[in-house]
């Protein structure tokens, strides 16, 4: 059986993900998998939504994250788990809005997974409604079934995440 732990200094990021969509709006975002070095972009991310989406997002993440708590939810091994951040340009910058991630369960084709994104970028969709021709992470890391606790109050926006995931991850 193949070894499923390896240090950072193993892990090739996955650049085959990276990508560049266009929302309803007309501007653009560029998903790719998250970096540890985006750890205090995503920490800044996670500062910027609301105590009630942090909590009905994000579950187990404290009130007020670290840098610490920052740096482990930012290092992944793109196979196990797998996170894929969406980010536009703001002010020269490249800002993160949103993140959806997925951890492998015991079964091993199936992940629980979030999305969490950011309140004005929550209801633009994209046009394009496929990813997939740059890559196809779960479906290439054998995760066919996912899994999700929706709060009742969110379902209406679960529905554009699940959709911007989905076209992200599923398979062809």
């Amino acid at each position: 059986m193949e070894d499923e732990t390896k240090d950072a200094s193993q892990i090739t990021y996955p650049a085959q993900y990276e990508t560049e969509v266009v929302l309803t709006d007309g501007s653009a975002m560029v998903l790719r998998p998250i970096k540890v070095e985006d750890t205090a972009r995503c920490l800044a991310f996670m500062s910027r939504l609301g105590t009630d989406s942090r909590y009905l997002w994000l579950h187990h993440i404290p009130t007020r994250m670290t840098l610490e708590d920052a740096k482990r939810f930012c290092t992944v091994d793109y196979k196990n788990i797998f996170a894929l951040v969406g980010e536009v340009l703001k002010q020269k910058e490249r800002e993160i809005v949103a993140l959806g991630r997925y951890y492998r369960l015991p079964q091993k084709n199936s992940a629980e997974t979030v999305v969490v994104i950011e309140e004005a970028y929550r209801r633009k969709g994209h046009r394009h409604p496929t990813y997939r021709g740059s890559g196809n992470c779960c479906h290439d890391n054998d995760i066919s079934i996912f899994e999700a606790n929706v709060i009742c109050q969110k379902r209406r926006y679960y529905g554009d995440a699940k959709r911007l995931w989905i076209s992200c991850c599923a398979a062809t």
